[in-house]
């Protein structure tokens, strides 16, 4: 579902509101909501924002975390309430687990800059993939491997919370949403505004090449406010005004391809989408490369 900048979302789902009045009958029956966290390709990261928060303990009186299976050896195998995805789609068996794990939730919530824009895996796209598999492994005969994608290219997401890593608060934050049947409260805004919220001094008027007034906030601002500018890896608002921002980094004396090199770092699919539309042409060439 397409939003405006500064508009709060329920997901990308038409049927949001009858999960959301499921989630609320099961609340006043006294029962908790089944979770599993899953991942597919991935660092584990973002599974570990979620089992090192501090503030998950306090969720535990209303889910059950059934399936951790980066750390638990028994797992529930049935059908969930919520499953969280961490990791992005590069095999035919991370395409297959996404379906799998789709058809087996209610809610399929995708956490991550991996699972929602690609991250940095996706540069490979761009590149000579038998060449980037030589590099990377030994033996490449029994990769499978396809283009580096987002879980919403395959199979249908309800709530994607991006960040490399993703926002603790933020996660706790949606999943007490859904605990009480409302509709979980996600940003569009961009990280600028939680500058201003927090009274960061600005780090473009410092010089730096921040990218935050065209980056998705939600993160609180956590690097800007320890002084170190936005490298984007929440990835582009809707809104984002590329020229601009090249421009405004150009002014500065940033040169272009490492200008470039910033922007594709970690969601270089929708970066490169929204280039076209705006008819940002690229110094450094990018020229998707077709797998095989």
């Amino acid at each position: 579902m397409k939003t405006k900048l500064g508009q709060d979302i329920l997901c990308h789902r038409a049927d949001m509101n009858d999960h959301l009045s499921r989630l609320r009958d099961k609340r006043a029956k006294g029962q908790k909501l089944k979770v599993g966290v899953f991942g597919i390709t991935g660092c584990a990261g973002c599974q570990l924002t979620i089992l090192f928060s501090e503030k998950f303990p306090a969720l535990m009186d209303m889910i059950d975390i059934l399936a951790v299976p980066f750390v638990k050896e028994q797992n529930y195998k049935g059908h969930f309430d919520i499953i969280i995805l961490e990791g992005l789609v590069s095999s035919k068996a991370d395409k297959e687990k996404a379906e799998e794990l789709r058809a087996r939730c209610d809610l399929l919530m995708c956490i991550g800059a991996c699972a929602t824009h690609g991250c940095v895996p996706a540069m490979k796209n761009f590149m000579n993939h038998p060449e980037v598999e030589r590099a990377v492994y030994a033996k490449v005969d029994y990769l499978n491997s396809l283009d580096a994608t987002p879980v919403s290219k395959h199979v249908p997401v309800d709530i994607e919370l991006p960040g490399c890593p993703p926002d603790a608060n933020q996660i706790y934050a949606v999943l007490t949403d859904l605990v009480l049947g409302r509709p979980p409260r996600i940003t569009h805004n961009p990280v600028c505004v939680e500058c201003v919220k927090r009274e960061v001094d600005c780090l473009l008027l410092q010089g730096k090449p921040c990218l935050g007034p065209i980056t998705v906030g939600g993160c609180d601002a956590i690097c800007t406010a320890a002084g170190h500018e936005c490298m984007g890896c929440r990835g582009p608002t809707d809104d984002a005004n590329l020229p601009a921002m090249i421009q405004a980094l150009q002014d500065q004396g940033y040169k272009r391809k490492d200008i470039e090199n910033r922007l594709h770092t970690y969601a270089s699919l929708l970066v490169d989408e929204q280039a076209k539309m705006q008819g940002v042409k690229w110094e450094k060439k990018l020229k998707r490369k077709k797998n095989g």
